[in-house]
């Protein structure tokens, strides 16, 4: 899995293509941008040191909310202030993305949208090497199924709904038979159907594509939120062909006449829906003055879909889609009870068997 270096272009004095890693410009040592953007050249190279490589997997770097100065995942304080790492303090750890294909940016004024983005939400231990990384990981695994309860705060809402109409209108269809409500415009002789004849055999060779197995490709590269980045691969099936000879059966095929039917006829068919949408806590249905005449028109569902922004004990903000009924009786400002790791601090879900049980009491 090849690991190349990236780079990015200083906001300070406008030097262009400071290494990925680098936390400073080269021209005038001002600070990596808080919000950089990592480009990877079309000429980049693998990279092949060693101490390069492991600098590559150590995890994204991470940016001080004291000073803004970039630091490396391993970092535990910041470099310029000192500062000790604290996501409740603003600390953001950069974002790993993932790109399709070729669609990577090369240079920092190419605008790319990543097909994923993720970011962690705290530092892992790092710089350790072979079984000690390994122990480390699997404890800090088992950890994270710990939980502790917390609650969140209820902070805004948003909905949107559809009100599905029909509209009662003449339109021209064509069948085999004539309804009794409609208006015939014309009738003509079309055909209804094939009769098969059998005729005999004829001998035809085909390929036939048979799968082999599997292989990995590269299928996009990935930015490691530190300066680097990384091959993506995806798993794809190898197929290889053969020829072989087969029999086919051989037909005659008859066509069978009828009378068939162009007519008007008025029924009810699908009309552009309405839909409102808001930021508030008053949903309404859209009213529309058409609907005052039922024999033209007439309502055939009504839908829809309902989201409430919480805030979790650090400060962090998250959305859930929920049913209507509950989603009316929340209030802003209303606390629910979630579930956040017991060690680490971070937020994991809400706790909706608490939330059930509250709401069926």
């Amino acid at each position: 899995m090849a690991i190349y270096e990236g780079r990015w272009d200083c906001n300070y004095c406008g030097h262009t293509g400071n290494k990925g890693p680098s936390v400073h410009c080269t021209q005038c040592g001002g600070p990596r941008p808080k919000n950089v953007q990592f480009y990877l050249p079309q000429d980049a190279r693998a990279v092949s040191n060693e101490s390069a490589l492991e600098a590559a997997n150590a995890g994204p770097d991470w940016v001080c909310s004291n000073c803004a100065s970039s630091n490396k995942h391993w970092d535990k304080f910041c470099g310029s202030c000192g500062s000790p790492f604290r996501s409740m303090d603003g600390d953001a750890i950069l974002a790993e993305k993932e790109y399709d294909g070729q669609a990577v940016p090369r240079s920092s004024h190419q605008v790319v949208q990543p097909v994923k983005e993720t970011r962690r939400k705290g530092l892992s231990n790092v710089k350790r090497g072979g079984i000690f990384t390994i122990i480390l990981t699997a404890i800090g695994t088992w950890l994270g199924t710990f939980n502790s309860p917390s609650q969140v705060e209820v902070m805004g809402f948003e909905w949107s709904r559809t009100v599905e109409i029909e509209a009662y209108k003449q339109v021209e269809e064509e069948a085999w038979s004539l309804p009794s409500e409609a208006t015939l415009i014309k009738q003509f002789e079309a055909i209804h159907h094939y009769d098969k004849k059998f005729k005999g055999y004829e001998t035809k060779r085909r390929t036939v594509r048979e799968k082999a197995g599997t292989e990995r490709y590269v299928c996009g590269k990935k930015d490691l939120g530190n300066g680097y980045f990384q091959d993506k691969y995806c798993t794809r099936p190898v197929y290889r062909e053969r020829q072989e000879t087969y029999k086919e059966k051989v037909y005659e095929k008859i066509p069978v006449y009828r009378a068939k039917y162009q007519y008007s006829i008025f029924k009810w068919v699908d009309a552009e829906p309405l839909k409102t949408e808001g930021k508030n806590h008053a949903p309404k249905w859209r009213n529309d003055p058409k609907l005052d005449n039922p024999k033209r028109f007439r309502i055939k569902n009504r839908s829809g879909i309902y989201y409430f922004d919480f805030k979790d004990h650090k400060g962090e903000m998250h959305r859930e889609r929920v049913d209507y009924e509950f989603w009316e009786r929340l209030r802003f400002g209303d606390t629910l009870p979630a579930i956040k790791s017991r060690f680490y601090g971070y937020f994991k879900e809400l706790d909706w068997i608490k939330i059930n049980g509250q709401v069926e009491s």
